[in-house]
């Protein structure tokens, strides 16, 4: 481990808004029990980008001892996270007993 700059997370201060995951290119944060958390310090970059999307200033910057960023893990952990629910391209599950209604097809009423 190595001592780097690192998200922290005010748990006191975060409400669950969410606003800070889309704003985080590595996918480091993540909702979990309501509040946002660093999900692995190795998906972290300690740019910051989140910082000014928080609307309570529950997040900082750090400097701490923390798992070195790692470009490869992030891809594999971004991949990961853009696999389709289910295996379906929409998200569909055709298992439930109410299925979530995906894009419907018409025939086009275009002609040459």
């Amino acid at each position: 481990m190595v001592s780097r700059n690192i998200v922290l997370i005010d748990e006191g201060l975060c409400d669950g808004c969410g606003l800070c995951i889309p704003n985080c290119a590595e996918g480091a944060l993540r909702i979990v029990d309501g509040k946002a958390r660093l999900v692995g310090d190795s998906y972290c970059d300690g740019l910051g980008a989140c910082l000014g999307h928080c609307p309570r200033g529950a997040i900082s910057i750090i400097e701490r001892e923390a798992k070195s960023f790692d470009k490869s893990a992030v891809r594999e952990h971004l991949a990961e996270r853009e696999e389709p629910a289910h295996g379906c391209a929409y998200g569909v599950d055709q298992g439930l007993e109410n299925p979530v209604p995906g894009p419907t097809r018409t025939a086009s009423a275009l002609e040459h």
